[in-house]
């Protein structure tokens, strides 16, 4: 399965073994963010046209919750400046581009981030 970055000119691959795992991305302003579950994780990834910028932890999977492809929308804020990984209909986690992120605690167990500052300019009317 491949992501095609709008900025990178090779596509971002990655070989899939098994039918849940996934790659589900969206590009804004020569930025990308991706969110990419494999067979152990889910991360959310911030990049570039040279390469991968940050990246945040959002899960490690387990039998308790099953995420497929259809449940997971990467956003942005209005400005461009930070992007979400939105699972289940809860934003789950946030990467800046100036580097800051951040997800909750057991995150998955979690109503997702509700602190207001991290959530200015998300459009979360999904």
């Amino acid at each position: 399965m491949c992501f095609i970055p709008s900025v990178v000119r090779e596509p971002y691959c990655h070989d899939m073994a098994r039918a849940d795992e996934f790659i589900v991305g969206t590009g804004i302003n020569g930025y990308d963010a991706f969110f990419e579950q494999d067979d152990a994780t889910g991360y959310l990834y911030l990049s570039d046209k040279t390469g991968v910028l940050y990246d945040l932890h959002i899960y490690n999977r387990n039998p308790s919750f099953s995420v497929a492809e259809k449940d997971v929308q990467v956003i942005w804020t209005d400005s461009g400046e930070r992007c979400g990984a939105v699972i289940f209909g809860k934003l789950r986690g946030i990467i800046g581009l100036n580097g800051d992120k951040y997800r909750p605690a057991y995150v998955m167990e979690s109503d997702g981030i509700l602190k207001a500052e991290w959530l200015r300019g998300f459009d979360l009317c999904l």
